[in-house]
């Protein structure tokens, strides 16, 4: 039995929007291919919109987004239907990379399996960024508070 709270279900016809706080061209994922209570596939493609792209590629380190907004899905379709929460990247572990860009137009595919759900609301996945001849594996460790507004008055956070 899984240690998560959901089970897997449908996703044909979930927008990315449906479950991710990002929009517009920071919302960097295409789709999901698949989701199970241990396991997100979601499915980009490398963007020559000028945001991340230099010279016809991105740095690979966008590859550690990408890992985020993953996880991100995961959370938002655990939530089921209810409000999209916010989420804090904590950091990264154990990345490995064997390419230093991706060129833009290239398909990538992004897994994320949870291993560590906290009662604080941290959690830790091991993520994977797959495409041809790229392979990229991390550690992602994340905080989704229940209350982000409230987190950031805590933290003495003002937006000016």
């Amino acid at each position: 039995m899984s240690r998560w709270s959901w089970s897997a279900r449908v996703t044909d016809g979930l927008a990315i929007a449906d479950v991710v706080p990002h929009r517009g061209d920071l919302s960097l994922l295409d789709r999901i291919v698949s989701a199970g209570a241990d396991e997100l596939v979601c499915e980009l493609t490398v963007r020559d919109d000028g945001l991340f792209d230099e010279a016809g590629s991105v740095s690979a380190m966008l590859g550690i987004e990408y890992m985020a907004q993953a996880v991100s899905a995961f959370s938002g379709l655990q939530r089921a239907g209810r409000d999209i929460k916010i989420g804090l990247l904590l950091g990264t572990r154990k990345f490995q990379t064997n390419v230093s860009s991706f060129p833009c137009g290239t398909s990538l595919r992004v897994t994320v399996h949870p291993l560590v759900q906290g009662k604080d609301s941290v959690v830790v996945f091991d993520c994977a960024v797959e495409g041809p001849g790229i392979k990229q594996s991390a550690r992602v460790k994340a905080y989704e508070p229940e209350d982000f507004a409230a987190y950031l008055k805590t933290t003495g956070w003002q937006a000016g």
